[in-house]
């Protein structure tokens, strides 16, 4: 199409001119690193680019020997943009040299003793590499809510997973790195790299971002491979002064009150609550499913089945779907209580199994399906708790003064505004009991809030300097210059911290930030969306 054909033109243009501004703040640093640094160059996202740069600038790595590492996407775009940020070398992980042969008779020695698919978490594979990523990867591969081991393409998927990792190594052998720097942990290729750079003791970082705030974390130890070290943890908030306390707790509320109003833009938010129809009360709900008002209704939000779902760690349960059907299993022999399961907001965007075919043909009357469409904020209001394994609807609820039962440890059950089971036969135990007593109170909603303060929320000196949504993809960069013009102060104190933050012994960047701060604040972190995005 033609307009299409123009909008990657413009996108093209902006592109190079946002990595020559990001070149130039890069060499305007008063670091200068003394070494080799491996770029990943693999995930290509404008604020992939921002994010880097912004680290590029606070240790000076322009001055050092910096390596892009090249993947199998966007190929000719990433170039450009190494060339543009005058990088001396680049390497591509899919020139790598790997023996297929053997990692194909590795993968036949793996599948031959694999039974089912908890086996795959047993695995003893090379290099000690965590099953977890395997597993995940397979999943992705395979578009399904549990791997499938009969699968037909489960002995390519697994020689490729094996492949990468001897890849990985060979690019490690081969830049000798004195610094790596990833987008991410997952996934075959990635979660192969960081783990190689942590087995190594090579210094690594992974420039995650999230909520248009820098979510950086250092890779150190083995659990680094997961997504851990910006969430606020008991040791942390029992450190946080009360008055630290109090304005987080202030600020979290006022997000989370803006995010269910649907006046945030991240993804998540605006599938959750600005595209149902709304209107729905607890009355309605009641009638429609014909129950008994006097009785407890308790939503069941289901997370994103394939969506690499071992991201923090390990679960209680083999996945989703492991949760998912053991939740099903306890409502079905829980008729005192009225079950509302509602799908993922993103289910129909990614594809694969939905909610509705893992349920009973014949729902008994105690258990009904959100309709599709329904608003988010009018169920949460309407209900008395939440089930979740381990979604931001925890937080969400819990904020509103609801009871949450979250099924295993993810990034917020830290802090006990939520019932976390230790064990896959607690939660099971839990589902049968009237488990939201003593939850759904001041104390549970007070520390709710100040984690959603500590998540969502930034330093009050941040201002407007807040990155857009990953998800925006191109669009990103008809933004990057105003934020940068606009906001040059405060990108100049991210810089900074980042700075401090890398000398310090903390792990994450945002932990870093929010520790350091005087005061917290909403910022901008409630933003107009790209230009062009329009109101969905």
């Amino acid at each position: 199409m033609p307009c299409q054909r123009r909008e990657v033109a413009r996108i093209a243009v902006q592109r190079a001119q946002v990595d020559v501004l990001l070149d130039r703040l890069a060499r305007d640093s008063a670091q200068h690193f003394d070494g080799t640094v491996l770029v990943d160059s693999m995930w290509d996202n404008p604020n992939h680019w921002v994010r880097y740069s912004l680290f590029r600038t606070a240790l000076g790595l322009a001055y050092g020997r910096e390596i892009s590492l090249h993947g199998r996407y966007a190929r000719a775009e990433t170039a450009g943009t190494a060339a543009r940020f005058r990088f001396d070398d680049a390497v591509n992980f899919c020139d790598m040299p790997a023996d297929e042969r053997a990692a194909r008779r590795q993968a036949r020695r793996l599948l031959a003793g694999t039974q089912r698919p908890e086996d795959i978490l047993s695995w003893d594979l090379p290099y000690g590499l965590p099953p977890a990523i395997v597993y995940d990867g397979l999943l992705r591969r395979q578009v399904s809510p549990t791997v499938d081991v009969r699968h037909p393409g489960i002995e390519d998927h697994v020689t490729e997973a094996l492949m990468k990792l001897q890849q990985a190594e060979c690019v490690l052998d081969k830049v000798h790195p004195d610094l790596v720097v990833l987008s991410h942990t997952v996934d075959f290729d990635f979660g192969a790299l960081a783990w190689l750079t942590i087995r190594n003791g090579i210094p690594g970082v992974i420039l995650f971002g999230e909520y248009g705030l820098l979510r950086f974390f250092k890779l150190h130890e083995p659990d680094d491979v997961y997504l851990s070290a910006n969430f606020l943890t008991r040791e942390q908030f029992a450190a946080l002064p009360e008055p630290k306390r109090t304005v987080l707790g202030a600020v979290g509320r006022e997000y989370l009150e803006r995010r269910l109003a649907a006046q945030t833009w991240d993804v998540g938010a605006i599938h959750a609550y600005q595209n149902g129809v709304t209107g729905t009360s607890r009355a309605e709900i009641c009638r429609s499913a014909g129950w008994d008002e006097s009785h407890p209704i308790v939503a069941v939000y289901s997370i994103s089945w394939f969506d690499f779902p071992h991201l923090y760690g390990q679960l209680n349960f083999l996945d989703p779907l492991d949760w998912m059907q053991t939740t099903i299993e306890a409502a079905l022999q829980s008729p005192h209580v009225n079950w509302l399961f509602r799908p993922h907001p993103l289910e129909d965007r990614y594809g694969g199994v939905s909610l509705r075919s893992l349920m009973p043909e014949h729902l008994p009357p105690h258990i009904r399906l959100a309709p599709r469409g329904s608003s988010g904020a009018d169920i949460m209001r309407s209900v008395d708790a939440l089930v979740t394994l381990y979604g931001t609807a925890g937080v969400e609820f819990a904020g509103l003064g609801k009871p949450v039962l979250s099924a295993s440890r993810g990034w917020y059950h830290d802090i006990g505004f939520t019932r976390t089971p230790a064990t896959r036969d607690d939660y099971k135990a839990a589902l049968g009991t009237t488990w939201w007593e003593g939850l759904g109170n001041e104390q549970t909603r007070y520390l709710a809030n100040v984690f959603a303060g500590w998540h969502f929320c930034c330093p009050d000196w941040q201002g407007g300097f807040v990155l857009g949504d990953d998800f925006e993809q191109g669009r990103l960069y008809r933004t990057i210059p105003d934020l940068f013009e606009n906001h040059a102060e405060e990108a100049r104190k991210e810089i900074d911290l980042i700075s401090d933050w890398w000398g310090s012994d903390v792990k994450g960047s945002h932990s870093f930030k929010m520790l350091r701060a005087s005061g917290y604040a909403l910022s901008n972190v409630v933003r107009e969306p790209a230009p062009g995005k329009g109101t969905r």
